[in-house]
């Protein structure tokens, strides 16, 4: 390394070590080595648990769609309460476990975009997020847009 050249700094949640390299049988030189905390490896990845929950409700929304003939509301209320409340068994599971979990703004969404009954269901059967004041505010919200958006459907259109 030159002199005027500078080591990059770790990010944050990193601690720097530095051990042995055998560059030669003479000559030997140390190469900073990464330890990552338990905190950093444990952080869910947002993208993929979102992928993993869409996939699966998009799926039972068309098997609902091809083998029933309710209303698509219906369909895609119902693949959302199953996979809603699915991944919150998967979170609760999780958490007793020690793996790693399910992002809390995967579960909000999916409350959000359809599973709110499954949403209710995991945190009234389950207990889970239940002293959570934020999720008690998505549930509601959830609960209002999905029954105003079922109203209009069944009543005023």
């Amino acid at each position: 390394m030159d002199d005027d050249e500078q080591p990059l700094a770790p990010p944050a949640d990193e601690t720097p070590t530095t051990a042995p390299i055998d560059l030669e049988p003479s000559t030997r030189a140390e190469r900073p080595v990464v330890v990552r905390s338990a905190e950093a490896i444990r952080k869910p990845a947002s993208r993929t648990s979102a992928i993993i929950a869409i996939i699966p409700w998009l799926i039972l929304f068309g098997v609902f769609v091809v083998e029933t003939d309710w209303k698509y509301f219906t369909s895609w209320l119902l693949a959302g309460t199953i996979m809603t409340f699915a991944f919150y068994v998967f979170d609760k599971v999780f958490a007793k476990t020690g793996s790693s979990r399910v992002p809390e703004g995967i579960l909000w969404g999916m409350g959000l975009l359809g599973g709110v009954i499954g949403g209710w269901l995991g945190m009234i059967v389950l207990r889970h997020k239940f002293a959570h004041r934020s999720f008690w505010a998505v549930q509601i919200l959830a609960s209002i847009i999905w029954i105003a958006i079922g109203v209009w459907i069944f009543f005023i259109r």
